[in-house]
């Protein structure tokens, strides 16, 4: 289950930095300097925290296919307007301050990173070894019909 309080200290310090208050970034209303900030911390919660769209929508009060088109979006809008890097590189200056106790409350398995970077590297190493071996039995095969 996430957090709410930690995710809310998150944007409570956005809004402090973007000068705008908790309830008109969870709001529905669609002015633009709205819009674009909840467009940015969507695609945010979404890439870099993992959660769900329907999470997402879930805190922010939206459905969770506006937080898909937003996540969408703001991937595009990043390449093309420099209004958009800059709020979306604030936002990531507060994430880093915020992002231990987000991944904390965000990660409902409680998986732990580096076991599951371990689990991750041997799973490679295992394919590998698959690999390695099956590209000898084919190298024998193929001698085996010359």
């Amino acid at each position: 289950m996430i957090d709410l309080q930690v995710l809310d200290n998150y944007a409570i310090n956005i809004c402090e930095t973007q000068e705008l208050t908790l309830e008109q970034l969870k709001s529905k209303s669609r002015k633009r300097k709205y819009v674009e900030k909840r467009m940015v911390l969507s695609y945010i919660l979404r890439v870099e925290l993992g959660m769900t769209y329907q999470a997402i929508g879930d805190y922010l009060g939206l459905n969770h296919a506006t937080i898909l088109h937003h996540c969408r979006k703001c991937k595009g809008f990043l390449d093309v307007y420099p209004h958009f890097r800059r709020i979306h590189e604030d936002f990531m200056q507060i994430l880093e301050l915020h992002k231990g106790t987000l991944y904390e409350s965000i990660n409902p398995k409680n998986i732990n990173v580096e076991r599951s970077s371990t689990r991750a590297y041997a799973l490679i190493k295992t394919l590998l070894n698959s690999n390695r071996i099956l590209r000898i039995k084919i190298e024998l095969l193929k001698e085996q019909n010359k």
